[in-house]
């Protein structure tokens, strides 16, 4: 039997019978083991991601949203991409990890304000990082605090090392 839980959402206020209105339905829970293995999961999924694929694509054309050739490298890149964290619920991640376990580190005292500070960026993926940074970040300190799974640790060790191309550079420099 599938466990089930209440999903509510607030519709945004911009007219129409549902506006500005918070709706509430019982739903089954997302368990991905059950979910792989429905009938036609993969073919739900494989719309989903390439409906994803072009609204990057789309917003690379129009030059919208910082969505950059890079976004469609890799299948990370474009899971990253699609998904959106706030710069809230990464700060709220922030406040949680053990920063302890960031052993690799020198001085995890003076880097903790610069991460409290730049960290939330990433929400829209702007990544002010330099390579070298990005990449130590990545190993060295989001790898070794993350959780087992850690959905925010995956979407910042991506966008840490994502690696822009030369196109996206002049396309962030606009």
């Amino acid at each position: 039997m599938t466990n089930r839980i209440s999903f509510a959402f607030r519709v945004r206020d911009k007219g129409g019978p549902s506006s500005a209105k918070t709706l509430t339905q019982d739903i089954p829970d997302f368990d991905w083991t059950n979910f792989k293995n429905a009938p036609n999961a993969e073919e739900f999924v494989k719309k989903a991601y390439y409906a994803s694929v072009k609204k990057i694509i789309r917003e690379i054309d129009e030059k919208k949203n910082g969505s950059v050739i890079s976004d469609l490298s890799t299948i990370e890149s474009i899971i990253a991409r699609s998904l959106t964290y706030t710069k809230d619920e990464i700060n709220e991640w922030i406040k949680t990890r053990d920063w302890d376990r960031a052993n690799q580190v020198k001085d995890m005292g003076k880097l903790l304000p610069i991460l409290k500070l730049r960290l939330p960026t990433l929400a829209a993926r702007k990544n002010d990082f330099s390579d070298e940074e990005s990449s130590k970040l990545a190993d060295k300190v989001i790898a070794a605090v993350a959780d087992t799974p850690d959905p925010i640790a995956d979407f910042l060790f991506t966008i840490l090392t994502q690696s822009r191309t030369e196109e996206d550079s002049l396309f962030i420099n606009l």
